[in-house]
């Protein structure tokens, strides 16, 4: 069984029945499924996908989102309100979804191996990378000892770059299949990772690194931007950035992709957007059991 997903599909798929027994119907449903779609050679139009061949969105698993999966299963199990467009009353439920309200985080099986990767760093490799930085310091103040402010952004290049490609690359694969598999640009949510965690890292460093450069460029003294560079690069400090990192990295904005959503309504004739409650897997796809149709409106502040 899946979890919750909310997916576009075409209206004829979902047609009204004039049956009166539910049960009845929703197996006469079931079972013109298994009479037609089955017995076809490719799988049938309504699997659940994240992305058509386009390369349109035209799915969102909730369960990327546990805090709007439970808001929506608390909203479900209340009474629906009566509500009145003017023609016609009918009864709805109302979710406000407002930007950066929901976000994604990485998966609980994902930051195991990224916690067991940071807990497999030694202070043999934290040895060679902070040899290998105050090396290229040194090379740098021969290029840009009258330019302070390119010598510093140097060192600060050589400690962000440093850091992640020894810490980060060994994950790339695993960042790249996990990014994949959520139907996200694996690239862009990669590059976003290294943008932020390259921040995090050198964060502490741009406090004192005017004094260590004056230093380093003025008397020739290296001692102070040394021992920024250690500071920087001990083991302890690298491994809390890196945990506290990934722990609370968020991957996805579902306003975002609620939008993507509505884009590719507009773009499609006679689809409608659906709420799945769970879903059938037949060998590598999915298939939806129960769904709601849900519209999406734009409030004016």
């Amino acid at each position: 069984m899946e979890n919750n997903f909310v997916d576009v599909l075409p209206e004829s798929f979902v047609k009204p029945t004039k049956q009166k027994n539910w049960i009845a119907s929703v197996c006469s449903y079931f079972r013109d499924f298994l009479d037609t779609d089955f017995k076809k050679s490719s799988a049938p139009k309504r699997s659940i996908i994240s992305r058509d061949r386009t390369g349109l969105v035209t799915g969102v698993a909730l369960s990327n989102y546990p805090d709007l999966n439970r808001d929506l299963i608390e909203l479900l199990s209340k009474p629906m309100e009566m509500t009145h467009d003017g023609v016609e009353e009918s009864m709805v439920h109302q979710m406000k979804i407002k930007r950066g309200k929901y976000r994604s985080r990485l998966s609980e099986n994902l930051l195991t191996v990224i916690n067991k990767q940071v807990e497999s760093i030694s202070n043999e490799d934290v040895d060679i990378i902070v040899k290998q930085i105050k090396e290229a310091t040194r090379m740098d103040h021969k290029k840009n000892q009258d330019d302070p402010d390119r010598y510093s952004d140097m060192v600060l290049f050589q400690i962000r770059n440093s850091l992640l490609l020894t810490f980060v690359n060994p994950l790339l694969t695993n960042l790249d299949a996990y990014f994949k598999n959520k139907g996200q640009d694996s690239l862009e949510s990669i590059y976003n990772i290294e943008e932020e965690l390259g921040q995090v890292l050198v964060s502490s460093v741009e406090e004192g690194l005017k004094e260590s450069v004056a230093s380093a460029i003025v008397q020739k003294d290296f001692s102070d931007l040394d021992n920024l560079i250690e500071d920087a690069c001990s083991l302890s400090s690298i491994k809390l950035r890196f945990i506290n990192f990934f722990n609370t990295f968020q991957t996805r904005d579902f306003f975002e992709d609620l939008m993507e959503l509505q884009a590719t309504l507009k773009l499609k004739d006679n689809f409608q957007i659906y709420i799945y409650a769970c879903a059938l897997r037949v060998e590598k796809s999915s298939y939806p059991i129960f769904y709601l149709p849900f519209d999406i409106s734009k409030l004016r502040l």
